[in-house]
């Protein structure tokens, strides 16, 4: 017999991007140190009728009690701030 188990924990956005290499490498830094990530994919093309791409918005989410130590890591990463312009 399999049971399904489902996360119940409240996931909030901590970046979001329209690409997907930066959504994969933000993915691997947090993850890296231990915070689970969950990426969220959003078309907009249904809404505004333009096809920007596969998907115009890609959210990744981390547990609320996660999430300032999130904002903290990626502030730390981003020097410059071009690949983490985007946080949410």
């Amino acid at each position: 017999m399999v049971t399904a188990t489902f996360d119940t924990t409240e996931k909030v956005p901590v970046f979001s991007t329209s690409a997907m290499l930066n959504a994969i490498t933000v993915r691997e830094i947090l993850e890296r140190i231990g915070i689970p990530v969950s990426l969220n994919y959003e078309s907009l093309e249904h809404e505004t009728g333009i096809q920007a791409g596969l998907y115009s918005v890609i959210k990744l989410l981390v547990p609320r009690e996660k999430s300032d130590e999130a904002r903290r890591v990626l502030e730390a990463e981003s020097p410059t701030g071009e690949i983490f312009s985007h946080a949410a």
